[in-house]
Formats: C-alpha cells, sequence, structure tokens
C-alpha cells in the first residue's frame, strides 16, 4: 500500500487539503478538498468539516501556519554549523522583538555561506503555535512538519527551474504573503494587509460573500477598480523590495509568481505584470512536478491557485525541500500512536495470550522434571544409605560416596585398576630387589602412572644406566625397560637419566 502525506494550508479565511500517495514519479494526489471558515471564524468546525470525510487518513501531515504570525529577521554570523547558529539566534533577534524571546520559537533558512553565514530566521509566539497544534490535536493529526504559508511552494519553484530572483505574491483573503527570493534562496518572508476583500469591495459596493469558494466559481471581469486595488498592492510590494534592495546592494526579480484566491481575477497576471514592469505568471504546481491528479470523490474541481500551498507541503518530504520547520523542543514529534491504538490493543492481547501459554507450558514442564529429580535423589539417598549405614548426615550423597572411595583406594594402597590391583609398596620393594648393588647411582624421583612407572636420577657413567635398566626388566610387573633420556650434567662429571618402566598385560 501507497504511503498518503497530507498537505494541510491553513489561512486566515479557509482550509486547503491535499493528500498525496506514492513516492517519486509514482505521485498521486488522491484526495483534495477546501473548506471555508464560518462566520466567527471557527476553524474546528472546519476541521470537523473535512476530517468527517473518510478520504483524509494520511500516514503522516504536513501543515503550514500564516505568515503574518511570525517575526522575521535576517543576519549574518562568523561561523557556521547549524548547533552553533542555533545557540546565537535569540541573541541576534531579541533586540527586535516586541515579546520577551523567551515566549518565541526560532527556526532559521541558510541564505549564503563563505567566512560569514548569512541566515534568514523566523520565530513564532510558543502560545500561539502550541494552541495550533493543540486544535489539530484534537482531530488525531500530528504534523511532522509546520513551515511558514508560502515558502514550501516557493521552495518548489526554484527547484523546477524557476527564476534565479523571483518574488511569489500569495493573495489570501484578507492579507498577502510575500516571498522573495535571490540567487536561488529564501531571503525575505513579508506578510502584506492586503486581500481578495480589498479588490472585492473595489470592484463593487455589495458585501462580501461569506464563502470563498462561491465568490470565486466565475471569474470576475476586469474593471478600472480592479486594476486601482492592484496597484494599490504594487505600491506596497515595491517599498518592501526596494528597502530589501537598499541593504542587499541590489534586487531585480526576474519574474512574479501569483497564488492564492485574489489572483483568480480575470486578468489580473497581466495588471501585475503592468504595475511591476516585468512578467508575472499563475502558478500551477502540478505542472511543475510529476504528479498525477486522482481526487476520486471530490466534489469540487481542482483550482491551482486554492491547491498550491497545500500540495507543495504534502510533496514536500517526498521531495527533500529545505523549509522551515517549527516541530522543536517542546513541540518536537514524539511519535503518537493515536490512530493505532486500537490494532496495538489487539497485537498486545494476542501477545499477552501467547506469554500466558508459553509461561504456564514452562511451569508444567518444570514441575513434571522436579518431581523426576526428587524421585531420582530419593533413589540415590536410598543407595548411599544401604551402602554407608554408619553416616547419618547427608548433604551431598554422591560427593561423599566418592569421597569414601577415595579414602578407601587410599588406605589399601591401590594405584588404580588399571595397574592390575599391584600396591604402590610391592612395586617399590620390586624396584629394590633388582637394582644393581655395586652401581653408584641416585634416584631423585619415581613418578606412578596407571601404565607405567618413570625414574628420574643421576649416576657415574652410561654404563650404569645400562645396568640399571638390565636389572629392573627382569621386574614380573612391567614388560619392558626404556631410557627415555641420558645425558651428562651442567658440570660433565655425572649422568641424568630417566627411565620408563612399562606395564605388563595381566600384571596381579
Amino acid at each position: 500500500m501507497n504511503e498518503t502525506t497530507l498537505g494541510l494550508d491553513i489561512t486566515t479565511d479557509m482550509i486547503r487539503a491535499v493528500q498525496v500517495a506514492g513516492r517519486g514519479k509514482g505521485l498521486c494526489v488522491s484526495a483534495f478538498a477546501t473548506v471555508g471558515f464560518k462566520e466567527n471564524g471557527d476553524i474546528e468546525s472546519s476541521l470537523k468539516e473535512l476530517f468527517a470525510d473518510d478520504r483524509f487518513r494520511s500516514d503522516s501531515t504536513n501543515s503550514s501556519i500564516t505568515s503574518g504570525l511570525l517575526f522575521y529577521r535576517d543576519f549574518k554570523v562568523p561561523f557556521a554549523g547549524e548547533k552553533r547558529i542555533r545557540k546565537v539566534l535569540p541573541f541576534e533577534l531579541e533586540p527586535f522583538l516586541p515579546i520577551p524571546i523567551e515566549q518565541l520559537l526560532v527556526d532559521y533558512l541558510t541564505v549564503a555561506g563563505g567566512e560569514k553565514t548569512e541566515v534568514f530566521a523566523a520565530a513564532v509566539e510558543r502560545e500561539k503555535l502550541g494552541s495550533y497544534l493543540e486544535t489539530l490535536k484534537k482531530y488525531e493529526i500530528e504534523p511532522k512538519i509546520v513551515d511558514v504559508e508560502g515558502v514550501p511552494l516557493a521552495l518548489c519553484l526554484i527547484e523546477k527551474g524557476g527564476s534565479a530572483c523571483g518574488i511569489l505574491l500569495d493573495i489570501d483573503r484578507v492579507r498577502t504573503t510575500l516571498v522573495l527570493w535571490r540567487d536561488e534562496t529564501i531571503q525575505m518572508v513579508r506578510s502584506i494587509p492586503f486581500g481578495a476583500d480589498d479588490i472585492t469591495q473595489t470592484m463593487t459596493d455589495a458585501p462580501v460573500r461569506q464563502d470563498p469558494r462561491e465568490e470565486l466559481t466565475d471569474a470576475i471581469d476586469v474593471t478600472a477598480p480592479a486594476k486601482k486595488a492592484f496597484e494599490r498592492l504594487s505600491v506596497m510590494v515595491e517599498n518592501t523590495t526596494r528597502a530589501f534592495s537598499a541593504q542587499k546592494g541590489g534586487f531585480s526579480p526576474e519574474r512574479i509568481y501569483l497564488n492564492g484566491t485574489g489572483v483568480m481575477v480575470h486578468g489580473a497576471a497581466d495588471i501585475l505584470s503592468s504595475c511591476f514592469g516585468i512578467p508575472a505568471e499563475h502558478v500551477d504546481l502540478k505542472k511543475n512536478i510529476p504528479i498525477r491528479i486522482d481526487g476520486q470523490g471530490s466534489t469540487e474541481p481542482w483550482r491551482p491557485e486554492l491547491m498550491n500551498n497545500a500540495l507543495a507541503l504534502a510533496v514536500r518530504a517526498a521531495r527533500k525541500e529545505k523549509g522551515f520547520n517549527f516541530r522543536q523542543e517542546e513541540f518536537q514529534v514524539q511519535g503518537s500512536l493515536v490512530r493505532y491504538k486500537n490494532d496495538i490493543i489487539s497485537i498486545a492481547a494476542a501477545v499477552a495470550v501467547v506469554l500466558i501459554c508459553i509461561i504456564a507450558n514452562a511451569c508444567t514442564d518444570y514441575w513434571l522434571v522436579k518431581k523426576k529429580y526428587d524421585r531420582l535423589d530419593s533413589a540415590v539417598i536410598q543407595v548411599f544409605t544401604d551402602t554407608l549405614p554408619d553416616v547419618k548426615r547427608i548433604v551431598n550423597p554422591v560427593q561423599q560416596l566418592k569421597s569414601r572411595i577415595l579414602e578407601a583406594r587410599s588406605k589399601k594402597g591401590i594405584l588404580s585398576d588399571s595397574v592390575g590391583g599391584a600396591t604402590v609398596m610391592d612395586m617399590l620393594a620390586d624396584l629394590s630387589r633388582l637394582m644393581p648393588e655395586a652401581a653408584d647411582f641416585k634416584i631423585n624421583s619415581v613418578v606412578f602412572d596407571p601404565d607405567m612407572i618413570q625414574l628420574n636420577g643421576t649416576t657415574d657413567n652410561f654404563n650404569t644406566v645400562d645396568s640399571i635398566k638390565n636389572g629392573l626388566q627382569k621386574s614380573s610387573y612391567w614388560k619392558g625397560v626404556d631410557i627415555s633420556s641420558a645425558k651428562l650434567d651442567s658440570s660433565g662429571t655425572s649422568v641424568e637419566f630417566k627411565l620408563i618402566l612399562s606395564k605388563r598385560e595381566n600384571t596381579t
């Protein structure tokens, strides 16, 4: 089964959701929808409506927060490395923030390297981010990524052959998100107080409809008031880009990319192109990436201007774009198991039953083996008692029997059964009897083994060694006598020798 990822774009006026299945060139949009906010802007009721649709059951979720909720700042640091940069972020941002840095969570993008690293940082209030995540959690949504509105879309445009220097204008109902990039790196994000409502109010005195999908179903004709509204927007954008150009030593955007509710006005691209003096085009992200639109069960048409941001979020993990992610510190993803709770309980119950059976079987085997050993212990004790009736204290009957046997052998002086029953004294007496009396020698050691005796000694010459050997060969206990070694000692005056006496078969 293909892995599914949900892109959840929550703007100031609606929720846009795109669910993508598959990987690589096999990407497919399996579901998409837009849900407008009610009159009181209740996001929870809109989320409830969205997830009442059973098609939206994803393995993971990526989401974004509106650009107007964040603070932005760019600066340079004389070093590189993520850990070092993150340590100085609070100190660089704090002087320019209206609230204490402790109340903010900060992330950044690297703009340029070199001797100094230029970064573009964004900060969001922890309280607002926590409230946003808690709202999603009520519907079992734990996004792995929380990005900034418009940034994932801009990164997709940059990667897929967009202009090296460009501007994205994402116009929703009440605000416009401006994303500016140069040298294929995002260097500015701003929230501008201008939206589709401003265009609509300029073009007509009629009240703005509450469902943005209804008012934008049909293209709106170009009128002088519409152009006037876009001219106001262009002035605000030009003021922002002019300040950026002065700060950065120049900025010449090659193209303006248009997205959102506000650009669904007929001729919007021509008007804005005329205002800025550079080409402007509507974004249709599905043309930039290899993806197929399926969306079975959707009751609305695919409208790129509404779906681009959510689609960019859905494919972000698959496409590895680098953007912001505020799932950090206390908001880090902990690996929610809520979705698989029932399966886990069922598996745990089955495993518990198997473990109980294994333990019961092991206990039964132990009981049977213990009974068997108890019977054997009783039999051993009975044999011990019959053999040694004088022993009253039985601790280890086997070891006690072995000790008694060794003790009896020692007293009898038997070397071992393998020596045929001859005692040590018998053999020593035989050795003494057969030694040549006239010879000058000294026996240093006698080693008894089950099937031989080893004699080690010293004498005056090699002839004496031969005499000792010839005398011992007359013994009835040994079948042969061999000179293992014979050599002069270190002084050169004595001969060290070693004789091996082999056991005679059937010796008694």
